[in-house]
């Protein structure tokens, strides 16, 4: 039977997710659609979606949709809110043409993503909204589906920060050079982690900010640590040097020059790092330091303090042992992970975990034993052939151009903007990734298989982590890798010292999953494996550590954090 009137089904809106505003402005949304293996239950008509007083037509060119067994989604840009989502009716349709036109239609789920966020978000499922067909009985008419399906499962969101882009960069964020009290100099220093792997480098002397010393192949990002002896040390990353203020940075390094010793202001510090130079601000091995009580900052200071990026939850210099990544919970209720996931649930957002070497001798065991692994979309290595050029220019050009002729002068100067060009994307590329968490730490184990090794070139375990539905997978590169979901949802006491401890999941192979039932406020994931390190036979232990994925719209905790600055 043909109909040249549309058949519609009133798709009900009802209530919307707690702590969702009406004001909040939707850029985007997507809609998800599953056709049950039902027999004549796919349909060739066109199938539209009304939202907010807009009409969509749900068809992806060259593709049969909604065929049996199928599920579609489809991705629109929109400009409303959530209030004129809420306040209009929600409906799918068909425009009943071609043969079979009638159609069953499963699970509907609509995402929303609101302005200022990279993230998808739940907003209403319905389970099974049923036939939308008049041309044979016992379908379904309008009012019987309509008072059927008037409620919505429960549901929550995620704040993933993985992206999966296709490239990973070996990266160290804290080392030092003879320029503070290391006893490389930064060319060595660089060179040494460029021959270990690793694609970038931020230098962190102490109280400045080192020069390039012009590795090839490597990304130098301009950095220092905020601190030398005694308490509160703070590692800038990217130091900003359009963003530098001389009342409180007189030598214009990009670091705070205010504070004094024993270092103190620790909340200012944190705001000229993150606030007005726009960058990273990570607070140094938060348990142990160069002062006599041993310690970088107590919990409380990890909590009351606002607007850092993250935390070293690895250090692995060899005179703080208690930064180790194996002291278990039961044994050392102090360790740096049992602060990180006591900071994370006072917090509900993400404070990334970083592990770094904080090198200060490439020949000390430490040297490319703590790095972080950051996913890029952006292929850096035909960028370095350009960039490389930036040390011919600043040590041969630049004092010479007024003696070039003008043709010469500016093939000079375009080669050398070219090259500033190309290494100021990369750059922001890396840092931006570290912002938003894109980005995982690995460690190797803490012995030293002989006095010639010097660990890994290659970024060690892979990690590639997926969000589906309520389902968190992660995929690595060792078929024997243990895997552990570290899962927040719970405090107990430990040594009368009332430290939060997660659950702890532990599953094997090379890929592992862990289904969400909503009352998780975070999950993290710890990838261990036995991989070979170095030159001959030898083997070490590598733990990998993502930074934590909530359970929950965390945005707005994270806005009422920084109003308070």
């Amino acid at each position: 039977m043909s109909n040249s009137t549309p058949i519609k089904v009133l798709v009900p809106e009802v209530g919307h997710t707690a702590g969702w505003q009406d004001t909040q402005a939707v850029v985007a949304f997507m809609v998800t659609i599953t056709t049950p293996k039902i027999s004549y239950g796919g349909t060739d008509a066109n199938v539209y979606l009304e939202l907010a007083n807009s009409h969509y037509l749900l068809d992806k060119p060259g593709y049969d949709d909604f065929k049996q067994g199928d599920t579609d989604s489809y991705y629109f840009d929109t400009n409303t809110t959530l209030g004129r989502i809420r306040e209009s009716q929600i409906r799918i349709y068909h425009d009943n043409t071609r043969d079979k036109a009638g159609w069953y239609c499963g699970e509907v789920v609509i995402h929303l993503k609101f302005k200022d966020t990279s993230v998808m978000r739940q907003y209403k499922k319905w389970p099974d909204v049923g036939w939308l067909a008049l041309d044979e009985s016992p379908y379904y008419t309008i009012e019987a589906f309509l008072q059927e399906n008037s409620e919505p499962d429960p549901e929550f969101c995620f704040e993933n920060p993985y992206k999966n882009y296709s490239y990973y960069y070996k990266g160290q964020c804290h080392c030092h050079s003879t320029e503070s009290d290391g006893k490389d100099t930064p060319l060595a220093l660089e060179q040494a982690y460029k021959d270990k792997g690793y694609a970038f480098v931020c230098l962190t002397d102490h109280n400045r900010n080192t020069k390039d010393p012009f590795v090839d192949n490597l990304l130098h990002i301009d950095s220092g640590e905020d601190g030398e002896s005694d308490r509160h040390h703070i590692l800038a990353l990217s130091i900003n040097k359009d963003r530098l203020d001389i009342k409180r940075d007189k030598n214009l390094d990009g670091i705070d020059d205010r504070p004094s010793r024993p270092c103190d202001n620790i909340q200012e510090r944190i705001n000229y790092i993150s606030s007005i130079q726009n960058t990273v601000s990570v607070l140094a091995h938060p348990t142990g330091s160069h002062a006599p009580e041993g310690i970088g900052f107590t919990l409380d200071e990890l909590k009351v303090n606002i607007g850092y990026t993250g935390i070293e939850i690895c250090n692995t210099a060899d005179s703080y042992p208690i930064w180790s990544v194996y002291t278990p919970y039961d044994i050392n209720p102090s360790n740096t992970f049992s602060w990180w996931d006591e900071t994370l649930k006072h917090k509900k957002y993400g404070v990334w975990g970083f592990a770094t070497d904080d090198c200060h001798d490439i020949n000390e065991i430490n040297f490319n034993r703590g790095w972080i692994v950051v996913n890029s979309n952006r292929n850096i290595l035909p960028s370095f052939p350009y960039i490389n050029y930036i040390k011919e220019f600043e040590s041969e050009h630049y004092s010479k151009l007024h003696e070039y002729s003008e043709s010469k002068k500016s093939e000079i100067l375009f080669k050398a903007y070219r090259a500033y060009y190309y290494k100021s994307i990369l750059q922001k590329d890396i840092i931006d990734n570290i912002k938003r968490g894109n980005f995982y730490s690995v460690v190797r184990s803490p012995k030293q298989v002989d006095t010639n090794n010097k660990g890994t070139t290659d970024i060690g375990p892979s990690m590639k982590i997926n969000v589906v539905n309520r389902t968190i997978t992660v995929n690595t590169d060792l078929s024997d890798s243990i895997i552990r979901f570290i899962i927040g949802n719970g405090r107990q006491n430990i040594n009368e010292k009332n430290i939060h401890v997660p659950q702890t999941i532990i599953k094997t192979g090379r890929t592992a999953s862990y289904d969400c039932n909503g009352k998780e406020l975070y999950v993290r994931i710890e990838i261990e494996q036995e991989r070979p390190s170095g030159s001959g036979n030898s083997k070490e232990k590598y733990i990998a550590f993502s930074q934590p994925i909530f359970v929950q719209s965390t945005r707005e905790a994270r806005e009422r954090d920084y109003s308070m600055i």
